[in-house]
């Protein structure tokens, strides 16, 4: 009881903390995006490029396994945290060094040889990264998702105290980076403050050698992972103009930012509870379809709307200036979407189990598919370049589907019946949204429409038995 107790109490602050930044963020953007031009946000795009694929290696798969793994005793664990801590922060600061020292040629392979010098700068955000990731793995493992909320909250609001007013001043994608700088530096500061961890001089090879066993595929993962998320952009820098990668780039972010909302309160606190019942194959599959059939509630229909009302959407998110950005929104809206709730929640699923090979594996095949298809169609143009790569996440459901039959033993075509509502309501609410669009183009009775067949969608789940049985249970669980 006690540990269904901290997982519900859980879910409640990483949902707090989730709604409260995507709150703040697209408000914060929205301001941003008045004063800055799609222009503006490619030379961040391209930097985070770089950082993202180093944070790979300076994490190297640690935070997972600490909180994944289930160690013998406390002076394990901690000892763990130390080497875990002194690995990862040693790797940040090589790799930051090697970047001040090659910032020019990196920056003009990366297709823009004149930020040279944010390139230098960015790597700070490398060690304090590295130390994030620690304090970070402390909190989730004793699910302390409260701390969470906090450190969420404050550093959702950096933006507010030095992006927007750099910006407005001039400094362009200047504002951008030091913004991001800063947001990563009081993250890490109060992570360090909430964790309670306390940092020792201690290294043990041994203890090393040991993670790293585990680790490896985690890092090789996240190579892959890397790979899928900026192939699409760093093939935008080498075909296209910076316009055409800030209004993709800050477009993508934009979605991700919405569907975080969701994923970021569910994920991380359910791989927590994976790991945790990981040798109880009942509740293990309980917990996992009961969270995804959540998951797929919330986000199949989020995903249609945002497509069906992406005029609107960027109109307030991001202004008249970005309107081109408006088919962009749609259709990535969608396939984030379904890629979410049938392949990205699988991966933590294996990790929790301990099977760090099987996230790799099928992340490798996703990489086999998606380059050639980007290369392709990036020749016939910025928009085959965006329809293709939006269907191309839709390429690993059936695989994810296989393996997650055989290595998790749950039965696909259940899985896949107990949804068949969600897609029937979707698609009615869908229909209910087009007949009222034809009715008026205001904005006003947009949003009235969109209230009017969220009423719809609901009404339809509660109406059909199968799925009125399982939303009561998800409140009764949590």
């Amino acid at each position: 009881m006690e540990n269904k107790s901290s997982l519900a109490n859980s879910f409640k602050w990483s949902a707090l903390s989730e709604i409260a930044v995507k709150v703040i963020t697209p408000v914060l953007n929205a301001v941003l995006a008045r004063i800055l031009l799609p222009a503006d946000y490619a030379p961040l795009t391209t930097i985070m490029m770089l950082i993202s694929f180093c944070e790979v290696f300076v994490e190297s798969g640690f935070r997972k396994y600490l909180i994944q793994h289930k160690f013998e005793d406390e002076t394990e664990e901690n000892q763990s945290f130390h080497v875990a801590f002194w690995t990862t922060l040693t790797i940040s600061v090589l790799i930051w060094i090697l970047i001040l020292f090659f910032c020019k040629p990196i920056s003009t392979f990366l297709g823009n040889s004149e930020i040279w010098c944010a390139v230098a700068i960015s790597g700070l955000i490398l060690p304090l990264y590295a130390m994030t990731g620690v304090f970070d793995a402390s909190i989730h493992k004793r699910l302390a998702f409260k701390k969470v909320f906090i450190i969420r909250v404050i550093t959702a609001l950096i933006p507010l105290i030095i992006t927007i007013p750099l910006a407005m001043i001039g400094l362009k994608y200047w504002s951008l980076v030091i913004g991001n700088i800063a947001s990563v530096f009081a993250q890490m500061v109060i992570s360090k403050h909430q964790s309670g961890y306390r940092i020792k001089f201690f290294y043990s090879v041994k203890l090393l050698r040991r993670m790293f066993s585990d680790t490896v595929w985690t890092l090789m993962d996240g190579i892959a992972v890397w790979l899928t998320a900026w192939v699409d952009s760093l093939i935008i820098t080498q075909y296209m103009t910076e316009y055409y990668l800030g209004l993709y780039k800050n477009s993508l972010n934009t979605v991700n930012s919405l569907y975080a909302m969701i994923t970021a309160s569910v994920f991380p606190v359910l791989f927590v509870g994976l790991t945790k019942c990981q040798n109880d194959k009942k509740k293990f599959v309980s917990l996992f379809v009961s969270t995804q059939q959540m998951l797929a509630m919330l986000l199949i229909p989020l995903g249609v709307g945002v497509f069906l009302y992406r005029d609107l959407a960027v109109d307030i998110l991001f202004g008249e200036q970005w309107r081109e950005a408006a088919d962009v929104v749609g259709i990535t809206a969608f396939t984030l979407a379904v890629r979410a709730v049938y392949v990205s929640i699988f991966s933590d699923a294996y990790r929790a189990k301990g099977a760090y090979r099987i996230p790799f594996v099928l992340q490798v095949v996703d990489v086999c598919f998606l380059i050639p298809i980007c290369v392709v169609s990036a020749k016939n143009g910025f928009w085959c370049l965006v329809y293709a790569r939006s269907f191309a996440r839709l390429a690993l459901i059936v695989p994810e589907l296989f393996v997650m039959k055989k290595y998790l033993q749950i039965d696909v075509k259940t899985l896949l019946q107990n949804q068949w509502p969600i897609w029937i309501s979707t698609a009615v609410m869908a229909v209910m949204c087009l007949i009222l669009q034809t009715v008026n183009k205001t904005v006003m009775w947009d949003i009235i429409s969109i209230v009017l067949a969220c009423l719809v969608y609901a009404s339809m789940l509660l109406l059909i038995p199968s799925t009125r049985q399982n939303v009561k249970k998800m409140f009764r669980k949590r």
